[in-house]
């Protein structure tokens, strides 16, 4: 096997959304009503303020957005919403919350699935994978997984990209959350705020809802997982000299991960888990 391969042999995998997916761009980033977009005929228009400027003034735009005049700026721009637009989505109901937005690359404003995010659910897998016939009680993630200031933190000889996917859609969503009835609680849909928000057991599409930007069902994206051999090698050896508690069982179990038959190792800890 050649040098780099031993230092990080790289794997590509296809990632496919099984149910709606959010992952959020943060607050800042959402989209308001009268400011980010417009609704009209069913759709959502999603604004593009350096286009809205060829056909409105600076000021009056300002004035527009400030006061989230949706009806007004809608008005001004009659017959032109397809031209200030950077995207138009099904509208899916009707919402008073800002829409949440999907997380994007920066370059290509293709929403993407953080190598992070996928990263993180794997390391939460794998501690329970590792945790398996121990002692949880006397083992903390620290003695699991090692630590960046030892140089032994297992995690990081696994690196993971993130996966570009092409297009999103709208989805509104309800809370669904307890709710007393008598001297016992009950499932129900939140159709209100407030100290007494209306919750109960009948589904009603508007009231208390959100919508959200999604990866749909169906949607692939690529993703690449890159293992170093190597740096396996030499945790293994430094694990031994430091006398950790973890036993040499464990680090075995570890090495079986990035050595062998990979990716089908990790994978099926993966898959194994979720099933469960």
């Amino acid at each position: 096997m050649a040098e780099e391969q031993l230092l990080n042999k790289k794997y590509h995998i296809e990632l496919e959304v099984l149910t709606p997916l959010h992952i959020g761009a943060g607050q800042e980033k959402d989209w308001m009503r009268g400011a980010d977009y417009i609704e009209e005929n069913d759709k959502i228009y999603i604004l593009n303020h350096k286009k809205l400027i060829q056909h409105i003034s600076i000021d009056d735009l300002a004035n527009y957005l400030s006061k989230k005049d949706d009806k007004g700026l809608k008005r001004r721009i009659s017959g032109s919403l397809n031209d200030v637009s950077d995207k138009i989505f099904n509208l899916p109901a009707k919402s008073s919350n800002d829409i949440k937005t999907f997380i994007k690359n920066g370059l290509t404003d293709k929403p993407i699935v953080p190598g992070s995010s996928v990263k993180g659910a794997i390391r939460s897998i794998l501690l329970k994978e590792f945790l398996s016939g121990s002692k949880p009680s006397r083992l903390n993630e620290r003695q699991i997984f090692g630590s960046s200031t030892d140089g032994d933190e297992f995690m990081r000889f696994i690196k993971i990209s993130d996966a570009d996917f092409e297009k999103t859609e709208l989805v509104n969503t309800k809370i669904f959350n307890l709710y007393k009835d008598g001297s016992s609680f009950k499932g129900g849909w939140k159709h209100s705020g407030g100290k007494f928000g209306k919750t109960n057991a009948k589904y009603e599409p508007t009231g208390f809802n959100t919508i959200y930007e999604v990866l749909m069902p169906g949607e692939k994206g690529i993703l690449s997982i890159a293992l170093s051999y190597r740096g396996m090698d030499n945790l293994i050896k430094e694990f031994k000299k430091k006398n950790l508690t973890l036993s040499y069982q464990d680090i075995e179990k570890k090495n079986g991960i990035l050595t062998g038959d990979i990716p089908k190792k990790l994978l099926a800890i993966i898959n194994t888990h979720t099933k469960e």
